[in-house]
């Protein structure tokens, strides 16, 4: 299978399985850009490139990004199989077909399987869709293409969708690629009261008040909104919308997750946070940045969120090879986690203010003890 990778309008390059190892090449037109898209392991070079990346398919971590993990990855398979295909089969390239221009970030896969398209829905549609995949014995997949596709793509283990959200009229768009100028892209978190994991049925009101505390905190944010009520049957919920900061004013923003630039797997020890300080000052080459994710290290440490893993960190590329962290997200707290996804100083459990005070000794925050006390004081 061959398809073509795209950034916004450009050509990319070509991925082809056809002959049974994972090929690229670079786009000869896009080469004369200069934009590098994944600088350390994909930087730009002419010729057919033999990927041998360590995620799936051998794909190396830019398009490996692209990719949906547990939720997304359960609605796709189930797309699958209902139209007489064995999930397990399946090349990692078809996969890329189905996201097409659906992902987060800015990359696109042509030719796509996927809906161009929106639809304006309701919260209940939403909440019944997702109830419906949970459904393990359920044969044919709920809902339209395009509330499929736009449960497909997001990562993460918990429901959402990608939608776009009006505030004023309270209103959703369903769709995970075109919407209306006046709808604000959009994750939407469900709240799925008893269907939700044992002790997780408070984890959208959970992540509102972690990102409250991480902004007080001094930490980027993005925008959300923790949307409360009661269903037909009388039950509360809380459902939470987080902006995409994926997307600003029609444009698609690249995104890049720790996991993907620099090839490290969700793996137990597999990561620690001074290799993602050192990627960070390498990629961005901007001491405050530096700054914004050992502040981000601290307060995950001490607001107990464990759930730190590799792809819960990620870069924005809104210029040509000028790279920032992203706002935080995933942000919530996972006490019956024992030890954090990344480590410090050595420890993965047991971290103390000292081991946060010795990074930041490492990597020259001059203020260390001052960001130690603001994140105590939220915490």
């Amino acid at each position: 299978m061959k398809l073509e990778v795209r950034y916004r309008d450009a050509v990319v390059g070509v991925l082809n399985d056809d002959i049974g190892q994972m090929l690229f090449q670079y786009d000869d037109r896009f080469l004369r850009l200069g934009t590098e898209l994944s600088p350390f392991y994909l930087p730009l070079q002419s010729g057919v490139i033999e990927l041998k990346g360590p995620f799936e398919g051998g794909l190396p971590g830019l398009f490996a990004d692209s990719l949906p993990d547990y939720w997304g990855r359960a609605i796709m398979d189930r797309r699958l199989r209902e139209a007489g295909i064995d999930p397990a089969r399946v090349s990692v390239l078809k996969r890329l077909a189905l996201v097409g221009d659906g992902g987060l970030g800015a990359l696109g896969y042509h030719p796509a399987e996927s809906e161009d398209a929106y639809e304006i829905g309701s919260l209940k549609a939403a909440v019944d869709f997702s109830r419906q995949v949970l459904e393990i014995a359920g044969e044919k997949l709920p809902g339209s293409k395009i509330i499929q596709q736009a449960g497909s793509n997001p990562g993460g283990r918990y429901p959402k969708l990608c939608v776009g959200w009006n505030p004023a009229e309270k209103r959703l768009a369903i769709g995970s690629q075109s919407l209306p100028e006046e709808f604000i892209p959009c994750l939407l978190k469900l709240d799925l009261g008893e269907a939700m994991p044992q002790g997780k049925a408070e984890v959208c009101r959970q992540e509102a008040a972690l990102l409250d505390q991480a902004r007080a905190a001094g930490i980027r944010t993005p925008r959300h909104w923790l949307l409360e009520g009661k269903d037909d049957e009388g039950h509360s919920y809380a459902h939470l919308l987080i902006e995409r900061f994926d997307r600003r004013e029609g444009t698609r923003i690249h995104m890049h997750s720790f996991s993907g630039v620099a090839h490290k797997l969700p793996v137990r020890y597999g990561a620690s946070y001074e290799e993602l300080l050192r990627v960070v000052s390498a990629l961005t080459r901007d001491h405050r940045e530096v700054e914004g994710m050992f502040r981000r290290m601290v307060f995950n440490i001490l607001c107990g969120n464990r759930d730190d893993h590799v792809r819960n960190h990620a870069f924005l590329m809104e210029a040509p090879n000028q790279w920032q962290l992203s706002p935080a997200y995933d942000l919530t707290p996972t006490p019956e986690l024992k030890e954090h996804a990344l480590g410090v100083n050595g420890k993965w459990s047991g971290i103390a203010k000292s081991d946060l005070a010795q990074v930041g000794k490492l990597f020259s925050i001059k203020n260390a003890d001052e960001i130690i006390d603001q994140c105590a004081s939220v915490c």
